[in-house]
């Protein structure tokens, strides 16, 4: 959901720009276009050669500290980008920015409605193809990839899936959206599917 501000931050984070691409030594923005597409974190294309986000929608998350730790364990296998720069300063805007190099290309999206019947075909079996790929790539441990999220890094499944489900049922908790009752239910339940749970072993 967009904030009620939104088009204000948009114009705030296209206001740093030039000093945010000379902070990081990269070339001023002689060219900027916006993404129009997204509707919650504002995007820029600079000088069409990096696309630059801001995460204004949810800045106490690390959504660009997992996504960096996500390129490059990805980029050996995978078109990444080659060029990933992490801004935490909060210095010109308050929050978080990632300036990625773009990857030559065109939006599937943008021309999903001019496709022929046969080539979404090809499209979405290609997409299932990479997505494939990507859940082949293992991890030593469960849970969260940022050290800087709320959630831990397990040894288990269970014990991941667990941490999830009492930081959510805190957040309804101080919400009063549940009571104790249902909470304590919801846990019980939730136990019962250990046996199923402590099968997955690869992370």
């Amino acid at each position: 959901m967009r904030s009620p501000n939104h088009l204000q931050i948009k114009q705030l984070c296209r206001d740093s720009l030039p000093r945010l691409m000379e902070k990081q030594g990269l070339e001023a923005p002689l060219s900027v276009r916006m993404d129009e597409t997204g509707w919650v974190n504002p995007c820029f294309f600079v000088n069409e050669k990096y696309a630059v986000r801001f995460n204004a929608r949810d800045p106490q998350t690390p959504k660009f500290q997992r996504e960096k730790v996500v390129y490059s364990l990805l980029r050996d296998r995978f078109p990444v980008p080659q060029e990933v720069i992490l801004d935490e300063s909060r210095e010109f805007v308050p929050f978080d920015i990632l300036i990625t190099q773009l990857i030559p290309g065109r939006s599937v999206e943008a021309d999903w409605p001019l496709l022929t019947s046969q080539e979404r075909t090809a499209f979405a079996r290609q997409a299932g193809q990479w997505i494939t790929k990507l859940h082949q790539v293992r991890f030593n441990y469960f849970g969260e990839l940022s050290e800087r999220g709320p959630l831990p890094r397990t040894n288990t499944w269970f014990d991941y899936l667990k941490a999830k489900l009492d930081f959510h049922l805190k957040e309804t908790e101080e919400l009063k959206i549940f009571s104790v009752d249902e909470t304590t239910r919801f846990k019980k339940a939730f136990i019962k599917f250990k046996p199923e749970l402590d099968t997955v072993t690869e992370a």
